[in-house]
């Protein structure tokens, strides 16, 4: 990702007080999305839109806005853009970026 658009989320970030996902505004967000809040037992928190019908998903972590599209699962949803993948089942999640787990025990309130 550029450094200038990095530093773009990096701002949007800290203007939203991360209240929604980097870039979108209430209008921007298609009807239908649902924003999912997760929080993992190490303390980090990350956010995660998932588009209407299901196929594509934006994760935020740690500044970072990741584009995501749906990659077969054997169990749950797992989202991917070939280095990043979000993966979940029911109200828990994991954070793997080239094949290696960074973020696990993670779990959303909504």
């Amino acid at each position: 990702m550029p450094l200038a658009v990095r530093a773009a989320t990096v701002a949007v970030l800290m203007l939203a007080g991360c209240s929604q996902m980097p870039g979108t505004t209430p209008s921007s967000i298609p009807p239908g999305s649902r924003q999912l809040e997760y929080k993992c037992a190490d303390g980090t928190r990350f956010d995660v839109l998932m588009a209407p019908a299901g196929d594509r998903a934006k994760l935020e972590l740690g500044g970072v806005l990741y584009d995501l599209k749906q990659v077969p699962s054997g169990s749950g949803a797992k989202f991917s853009d070939g280095t990043t993948t979000y993966w979940s089942k029911g109200r828990d999640a994991t954070i793997e970026r080239s094949g290696k787990t960074v973020r696990r025990d993670c779990r959303t309130s909504n």
